[in-house]
Parts: C-alpha cells; sequence; structure tokens
C-alpha cells in the first residue's frame, strides 16, 4: 500500500512540474503550446521515473536496464487511457468522467507495471 500513496504523489509532484515547465516556457520563452506541452512531459516523465526508481521501488538494478521497460509503460497506459477514453465517450459518458475514467486506467497500468516488471528486484547471475 505504501507503493501506491508514493506512486499518487509522484504524480502529484511530476504533474506540477510538468505543468510548471509548460507555462513557462509559454509565458517566458514564448513556447507554443505543442512544444511546451511536449517539453513538460518530457521532464515530468524524468521526474517520475527518478523518483519511482529512487524513492517509490528503490531499484537497485542498473538504469539502462529500467529506461526502454519505463518508456514501454507509459506508452501502453497512455495507448489504454486513450482506448478507454474513446470507448467511454462512445458510450455517450460525459467527457469530463470519461477522462476521470481514462485516468483511473492509465494510473492502474502505470501502478502495475511499474511494481511487477520496471523496478522489480532483477537477480543478476555470476557465471
Amino acid at each position: 500500500m505504501i507503493h501506491l500513496i508514493k506512486f499518487g504523489l509522484i504524480g502529484i509532484l511530476n504533474s506540477a512540474v510538468g505543468y510548471l515547465v509548460i507555462f513557462g516556457a509559454m509565458a517566458l520563452a514564448d513556447v507554443a503550446p505543442a512544444p511546451a506541452n511536449a517539453l513538460g512531459y518530457a521532464v515530468g516523465l524524468i521526474v517520475s521515473f527518478g523518483l519511482n526508481r529512487t524513492w517509490n521501488f528503490r531499484s537497485q538494478n542498473a538504469v539502462g536496464h529500467e529506461i526502454g521497460p519505463f518508456l514501454t509503460t507509459f506508452i501502453l497506459a497512455y495507448a489504454a487511457n486513450l482506448a478507454t477514453l474513446q470507448a467511454v465517450l462512445n458510450a455517450g459518458v460525459n467527457p469530463y468522467l470519461a477522462q476521470l475514467a481514462a485516468g483511473v486506467v492509465y494510473l492502474t497500468v502505470s501502478f502495475v507495471l511499474y511494481k511487477l516488471w520496471v523496478f522489480r528486484p532483477r537477480h543478476i547471475s555470476r557465471s
């Protein structure tokens, strides 16, 4: 349960940092919304990876072994998010509630894959 709580706190922090970067890039550097959004999400992903790796799951694995699965998890979770959003919208659900449902799917897929795949302890055989 502690991993889930930390995951939530990390999500709040990386969202705040991501939006700070997005809005800062737009307001201070006159960056267009789409590139600012990409930059903010990139920074948010870095924050999420770092904090989930070190603080939440306390991984001792090589960073290089976790980056690929982490990015794959992001892609899978985002795809599940979009699929859920479209399905719920097609069912006639209010768009705001549909976004919430899609968000729950994104968070669930992310958390499960982080815990069971990305940051799980790996035992290195010494042959």
